[in-house]
C-alpha cells in the first residue's frame, strides 16, 4: 500500500507490526485507517487530482473587476497572435513541399530524369554495338555516365521534394550547388556526347531554381493577400 499526505508513517508503523506476526484484522486497519484520515492538516495535504483552469478565475475570487479585465486582455492577445500565424506564413513558409508550384517541379524532374535514362539506354546500345572499337567504347561509357549521373540527380531531387523535412532553403541551396557541379564538370570534360550532357544537367538545374523562387514569388503574394484579406475584415466589424 502507498499513502500520500496525513502522516503516514501510521501506515508504517502497522506494517511493521504485521511483518512481525500476523497481518492485522479488518477492525484493526479501519483503526488506522480512521487515525490517518484525522492527521491531515493544511501542511501535510498531498494532490491526488489536477485540473487545468484559466489564471483570472484566480484573479476573480481576490478582486473580480481585475479578473475581468486580465481575462479581457490576455483573450485580445491571443486573438493578435492567431492572425500573425496565418497559413501562408506559418504552415507554409519553410517546406518544399508547400510551394505552390511542387507539382510542376516535381513533374519537371521526373521529365528530365527520365530523358537521361533514355540517353543511358541509348549510351549502352552504342556500347554493345561498338564494343570491338577502343575509341568509340571509351566515348560511349563516358555517355553512359554522364546520363547515369543526371538520372541519378535529379531522382534525388525527386525524394527531397517528396520529403516534408525538406526546406526552401535547403532545396535551393542544394540545387544551386549541383548546378555549379555540373557546370565545371562540362569545361573539365569535353567530349561529343557528355560535353552537352553535362551542360545540360547544369541548365535544368537552374531551371529548377527559378521554379522555386517562383514558387517563393507566389507565396509572398498569397501572404499578402491574407494580410489585407485581415485587415478589411477587422475593418468591417469596427465600422
Amino acid at each position: 500500500m502507498r499513502t500520500k499526505g496525513g502522516k503516514p508513517e501510521l501506515w508504517l508503523a502497522e506494517s511493521l507490526k504485521a511483518s512481525s506476526s500476523k497481518a492485522p484484522s479488518e477492525s484493526e486497519s479501519e483503526s488506522i485507517r480512521q487515525k490517518w484520515a484525522k492527521s491531515f492538516d493544511n501542511t501535510n495535504l498531498y494532490p491526488i487530482s489536477y485540473e487545468l483552469k484559466p489564471v483570472w478565475e484566480l484573479v476573480k475570487k481576490i478582486n473580480p473587476e481585475k479578473g475581468n479585465q486580465y481575462e479581457k486582455y490576455l483573450k485580445e492577445k491571443w486573438d493578435a497572435n492567431a492572425s500573425e500565424m496565418n497559413r501562408a506564413k506559418f504552415l507554409k513558409s519553410k517546406r518544399i513541399s508547400s510551394l505552390m508550384n511542387v507539382k510542376e517541379i516535381l513533374m519537371f524532374c521526373k521529365k528530365y530524369a527520365a530523358d537521361c535514362e533514355e540517353e543511358e539506354v541509348k549510351a549502352n546500345n552504342k556500347m554493345e554495338t561498338f564494343s570491338f572499337i577502343i575509341c568509340f567504347s571509351k566515348r560511349f561509357e563516358n555517355w553512359k555516365t554522364a546520363a547515369k549521373d543526371g538520372r541519378e540527380e535529379f531522382t534525388k531531387l525527386i525524394a527531397a521534394i517528396k520529403d516534408p523535412k525538406t526546406t526552401v532553403k535547403q532545396f535551393k541551396g542544394m540545387v544551386e550547388e549541383r548546378s555549379v557541379h555540373y557546370r565545371i564538370h562540362a569545361i573539365e570534360n569535353r567530349g561529343p556526347y557528355w560535353l552537352q550532357l553535362y551542360r545540360n544537367h547544369s541548365e535544368k538545374l537552374t531551371n529548377v531554381v527559378k521554379m522555386v523562387e517562383e514558387g517563393k514569388t507566389k507565396m509572398k503574394h498569397i501572404t499578402l493577400m491574407d494580410e489585407c484579406s485581415t485587415e478589411s475584415t477587422t475593418e468591417s466589424l469596427t465600422d
